[in-house]
């Protein structure tokens, strides 16, 4: 077994233990108290509210299901674009970076569909794929193109199996904000 993949066991390991209890992030987020602590894994979320764990958070804030493109890309036919604003943030505790990846949150359709982000800057400030540091957040939108027929029903946060963002944000889990 490589040691890779032992580290990344007993990361996943002790973070599931530690998930039981929720955490006022220090230095990261809004402290006015408005949003939701929520550490039950797999809980579903409603927009606005954050899922916070001992090693850190992530909140969708908002969701606008029909975004105008400002500059000269446009969707494909029958297509429109739609943004999620995020905030992913890393406990001070926790020492080093991680590397937030956008394509770990996709968009539900109704129709049981999901969309990846696009990856264009739609929506400024765009959220990119970034190392954030111990303490730190990283906010910003991220854009998904979608059939103006459809529906979004929820922002998904699911990382890669192994991936650094799901052991020290979540651990193994997955994260539903429904979209009302």
């Amino acid at each position: 077994m490589s040691s890779y993949v032992r580290r990344s066991a007993l990361a996943t390991a002790l973070l599931a233990a530690l998930l039981g209890g929720a955490f006022l992030l220090a230095g990261c987020g809004d402290d006015d108290g408005d949003d939701t602590a929520n550490s039950t894994p797999g809980a579903p979320l409603t927009i606005g509210e954050t899922f916070r764990s001992d090693s850190g958070s992530i909140a969708v804030l908002s969701f606008d299901p029909d975004v105008t493109s400002e500059g000269t890309t446009q969707p494909q036919e029958g297509n429109v674009f739609a943004s999620a604003e995020v905030e992913a943030c890393v406990a001070s505790s926790q020492g080093g970076t991680i590397t937030f990846r956008q394509e770990d949150l996709t968009v539900e359709l109704d129709d049981g569909a999901s969309r990846a982000p696009t990856g264009l800057a739609i929506v400024e400030p765009a959220l990119v794929s970034r190392p954030i540091s111990a303490g730190d957040c990283a906010s910003g939108f991220v854009t998904y193109e979608v059939p103006e027929d459809a529906t979004a029903q929820a922002v998904v946060f699911q990382a890669i199996a192994g991936a650094e963002t799901q052991e020290l944000l979540v651990g193994p889990a997955t994260v539903r904000w429904n979209i009302e």
